[in-house]
């Protein structure tokens, strides 16, 4: 489904937080989905906290989504949610460049 101009628009007015970007800038550049945890290591970051909320915050906003079965964390052994973007967080994206 193509993004209509408002939605471009708005998006480009967004001013992201640069930690909630640069989450989602993980995603976008990843080739499959991740967990929290992958993308706290792949960011460098040391507490899951600084992660989890802004996956969550994304997942409401509509740029990422939970997918498939939950799998389990290579550190905790709990089962985990798995996110990737969203068609309108790589639509926008591309429209961005």
């Amino acid at each position: 489904m193509p993004v209509r101009e408002n939605s471009l628009l708005a998006y480009h007015s967004l001013d992201l937080a640069p930690r909630l970007s640069a989450v989602l800038n993980v995603y976008l550049g990843s080739l499959c989905p991740l967990t929290d945890r992958e993308v706290k290591e792949t960011l460098g970051l040391e507490d899951m906290n600084t992660t989890r909320p802004r996956v969550s915050e994304l997942i409401d906003s509509g740029l990422l989504e939970e997918v498939g079965n939950k799998q389990r964390d290579h550190v905790t052994g709990k089962k985990v949610r798995v996110c990737q973007p969203t068609a309108k967080a790589i639509e926008l994206s591309r429209a961005k460049q």
